[in-house]
């Protein structure tokens, strides 16, 4: 006698290996959109509203309501006094998890302290996320973390020092992504003087009275991985005088990556 079974009809597709109409097994459709409203979430500055929320990821109340339940219960959001959804502390765990995983952990972030403390300037490190450069781990001098300076901010591709070192040094494959998503790449001029000097400046055409100064962080196989800043007023920024410091920490970085390539090997 067959038992019957309690594959769903998704959970039957992937035991199968029936492909969808692009050739691979179909992902759960709701939980692409439970995972936007988190999206959602994370780039607001801000706890929001059920309607406001609704109204970002084109849903009805009823539905995105019963999304939002489904992150409380799994403990990636929380409900406000006031009745306001915002990110949980366990949403802050896991993303400091994807950092350490990606050695951008605790380690790194002790780099760039030094780095901050010893120039007095602030200290960045980008990375290429979904298609955007965001920034993955800032310090200030000090080690004073500023709110509109923070983690996670986007940052532009032909504008700012560490976009144009990452158009220079990124795989072509990763900058293509970058371009497909919207990206403008600087003028080749400026891209090739990065690639030439190994450094680049920001083109201060939004903020004006801020330079920054970029290197390329490698990983074990020497390519590019992200961008290492230092970021500071016009007036006392010397790029020159902070190129050293900033190669040095950079190079600690690059070497971070490539001990822990030998260890997980060695595992």
């Amino acid at each position: 006698m067959n038992k019957k079974s309690n594959l769903t009809a998704d959970d039957d597709s992937v035991a199968n290996g029936k492909p969808d109409e692009e050739g691979g097994v179909r992902p759960l459709s709701s939980a692409l959109k439970t995972l936007e409203v988190l999206d959602v979430l994370g780039a607001s500055d801000t706890p929001m509203r059920l309607i406001d929320l609704a109204r970002s990821v084109d849903g009805s109340r009823a539905t995105v309501y019963q999304r939002l339940l489904t992150l409380v219960r799994a403990g990636w959001v929380e409900l406000t006094h006031d009745g306001l959804y915002r990110l949980s502390l366990h949403a802050a765990r896991v993303g400091d998890a994807a950092l350490a995983h990606a050695s951008l952990g605790d380690r790194a972030e002790a780099v760039l302290r030094q780095l901050a403390d010893t120039t007095g300037e602030t200290a960045s490190l980008a990375v290429v996320d979904d298609g955007l450069i965001r920034i993955a781990r800032r310090a200030e001098p000090h080690g004073v973390l500023k709110a509109e300076l923070r983690v996670g901010a986007v940052l532009t591709l032909d504008g700012s020092a560490s976009g144009r070192i990452l158009a220079a040094f990124l795989p072509q494959g990763t900058l293509d992504t970058l371009v497909r998503a919207g990206g403008m790449v600087a003028d080749r001029h400026v891209i090739e003087a990065a690639r030439q000097t190994g450094y680049a400046t920001s083109s201060q055409r939004d903020m004006p009275d801020v330079m920054a100064l970029a290197v390329p962080v490698n990983d074990a196989q020497q390519q590019c991985y992200a961008a290492l800043s230092l970021v500071g007023p016009v007036s006392r920024f010397d790029a020159q005088a902070l190129l050293g410091p900033l190669r040095d920490a950079a190079a600690e970085l690059t070497a971070m990556h490539q001990r822990q390539h030998i260890v997980v090997r060695r595992t």
